[in-house]
């Protein structure tokens, strides 16, 4: 049972739907993006020098996942070994109060 109220705008059942709807936005938008504005592998009609090269490649794909690869690499590495998840701050008391602190301002 959660304890949380309505605010001023309510999906009413509806969240999963919307969730799942943006969800599937970006990935669509991602792939979007990832994709040159035109084809860079292939040479315009007729025309066969100077295919590959730096100025008429999209990178964003390659750099995506490079920068994937690094931070997984370094989870493996180290992060995992330490990384043991939020510290809290407070005692449980304190934090009660808190709690109870907000609760009379809404």
């Amino acid at each position: 049972q959660s304890h949380l109220r309505a605010g001023p705008v309510d999906l009413r059942g509806n969240s999963k739907l919307v969730g799942w709807t943006a969800l599937a936005w970006i990935a669509f938008i991602t792939v979007l993006f990832f994709a040159p504005v035109f084809r860079p592998f292939w040479p315009p009609f007729g025309e066969t020098e100077g295919v590959f090269h730096q100025n008429n490649v999209n990178f964003t794909g390659v750099l995506i996942l490079a920068s994937a690869a690094a931070f997984w690499l370094y989870w493996q590495l180290s992060g995992r070994k330490w990384f043991t998840g939020p510290r809290v701050q407070g005692s449980p008391e304190e934090l009660a109060a808190i709690e109870r602190e907000l609760d009379q301002i809404s």
